[in-house]
């Protein structure tokens, strides 16, 4: 077997975990209430761009994470949205824990030195 045919046994692994299909599920749920989706997609924006600061090198600006705590906070309170992100970093983590045994395999922290 070659190492794409590994790859895609992965991706079918993934899909059909019980974290990705949750969070697909919850996904759909999400999409039928225009007004959570568009809470919810501005949170994510304002966490990328907290992300994308954090990751330049850039001061983390204070007002800016609390408004986004704040905004956690009040899309946490619907029971739906609070489901969602779960099941959203629950799927994340588990990408990020295939991430670091591939990168652990291939020792890829010298790879960038």
């Amino acid at each position: 077997m070659n190492i794409h045919d590994y790859a895609h046994q992965l991706a079918r692994a993934l899909k059909n975990s019980d974290e990705f299909r949750q969070y697909k599920r919850l996904q759909g749920e999400v999409q039928k209430s225009p007004q959570l989706k568009k809470m919810i997609d501005d949170f994510h924006k304002r966490q990328i761009e907290l992300q994308a600061a954090q990751i330049s090198g850039q001061t983390m600006d204070a007002s800016k994470t609390e408004q986004l705590q704040k905004l956690y906070e009040i899309i946490a309170k619907d029971p739906l949205a609070a489901e969602f992100l779960h099941a959203e970093m629950r799927f994340s983590q588990l990408i990020g824990d295939v991430y670091k045994i591939i990168g652990e395999a291939v020792d890829m922290k010298d790879m960038f030195s």
